[in-house]
């Protein structure tokens, strides 16, 4: 039970603190470890305050002028990337878990790399780009499903509002937030055939050091 605390608040502090926070969660808890082995209700307890201190605001600093996300419509193996993102991380550091996720992607930055390509999937007749200009998203919930964190919320695209999951997952200087949609739930019907329309998104948000 205690080396289940420790790497969950170990795991949750490399997903969403910055790289010199990561470092002194990692400090404090393999302190505590060797310490307070049997005091595990005052261990979560100090955890908490401990993040408390050393985080003075809610907001994780995030680089939103390097965000993108990038998509791969799988049938017609087509990839592309929407470059104008802006995202906002609110951490509730007493309950991780009710951490607020937002973010928008603006459909002028949208690109296949085909020009042709890129106007013809913008018009009214796909994501009609003039009368629904961005994607957005919001949380609901964080939930742990195994070894992954994942965002359970709210993805808005061409005026329709489904519910999805993102799963996080880590890399050294960004968070990536992982999905797969299927396009034509949101009135985005490319392909006649909705298991054709599937698509995986992945959304890079690059973090400040």
């Amino acid at each position: 039970m205690l080396d289940l605390l420790l790497f969950t608040s170990a795991k949750l502090g490399h997903l969403l603190c910055n790289a010199k926070l990561k470092y002194l969660c990692h400090q404090i808890i393999k302190n505590f470890k060797e310490i307070f082995k049997n005091r595990m209700k005052e261990i979560a307890l100090l955890i908490v305050l401990w993040i408390s201190v050393y985080c003075n605001a809610q907001n994780i600093s995030i680089r939103t002028d390097s965000a993108f996300v990038h998509f791969t419509f799988v049938s017609k193996k087509t990839e592309g990337e929407i470059r104008e993102v802006s995202a906002k991380i609110e951490v509730d550091y007493f309950n991780i878990f009710s951490s607020k996720i937002s973010g928008k992607a603006m459909l002028s930055s949208f690109t296949t790399n085909n020009k042709m390509r890129d106007k013809h999937l913008l018009s009214k007749e796909y994501f009609d780009a003039d009368q629904y200009p961005y994607i957005s998203f919001t949380s609901e919930k964080i939930v742990k499903k195994g070894e992954m964190f994942v965002v359970e919320g709210i993805l808005t695209m061409k005026g329709v509002s489904k519910q999805i999951e993102f799963q996080i997952v880590e890399h050294p200087n960004e968070i990536v937030f992982k999905s797969t949609i299927f396009s034509a739930d949101f009135g985005i019907e490319i392909m006649k055939k909705r298991e054709k329309s599937k698509v995986i998104v992945a959304v890079h948000i690059p973090l400040l050091e």
